[in-house]
């Protein structure tokens, strides 16, 4: 008489095996993540370095009025204007709300930015102006700050939110020309 037996559970090699694959699927998954990460760190200092080229042109080309790049932070997100620093209907500066119905959105707060040393963290509000000259493209003005008596230049950067990820580029304010760090 031929028993029949009734196995139920899984053999310690059918364990093994399946313990493996999670460990392979985790370790692509981290990697992905990681990737990710770090292409929209890349991503979002290639969009400000374009639009600190595209102001520069504007000033060059439509006159200092029109040569703005205007960065803010509002509720979390990053935006950026490229034009008159102005409201020409109010006739006052631009407020970081202002900037993010009217400019480009960059990015959104799993980002920071660093722009001479000053990060942009204000979920409020924080804003930064810089000017561009007309004859020369260099930087005018920035944040308030005279160009003239501060350094000849300022680095801009953007990271995670760990620091883990940075990537930057410094712009020399005499010519505006930028040099990826």
């Amino acid at each position: 008489m031929n028993r029949i037996r009734n196995n139920k559970g899984f053999s310690y090699v059918e364990m093994i095996v399946v313990i493996g694959i999670m460990a392979v699927m985790t370790g692509f998954l981290a990697m992905t993540i990681g990737t990710v990460n770090r292409n929209n760190v890349r991503r979002a200092k290639e969009s400000i370095e374009a639009k600190f080229n595209e102001a520069r042109i504007s000033a060059m080309s439509k006159g200092t009025e029109k040569g703005y790049l205007i960065i803010a932070r509002y509720k979390g997100n990053i935006y950026t204007y490229v034009g008159e620093g102005i409201d020409s209907t109010t006739g006052v500066l631009y407020t970081a709300e202002a900037i993010s119905k009217k400019g480009t959105k960059l990015c959104s707060s799993q980002l920071e930015i660093t722009i001479d040393g000053t990060v942009m963290n204000g979920d409020v509000g924080d804003l930064v102006y810089i000017k561009f000259k007309q004859s020369t493209g260099g930087v005018v003005q920035y944040t308030g700050a005279d160009p003239t008596t501060a350094k000849p230049q300022f680095i801009v950067s953007v990271a995670n939110q760990k620091n883990t990820m940075v990537s930057s580029f410094r712009v020399y304010k005499s010519t505006g020309k930028i040099k990826t760090e």
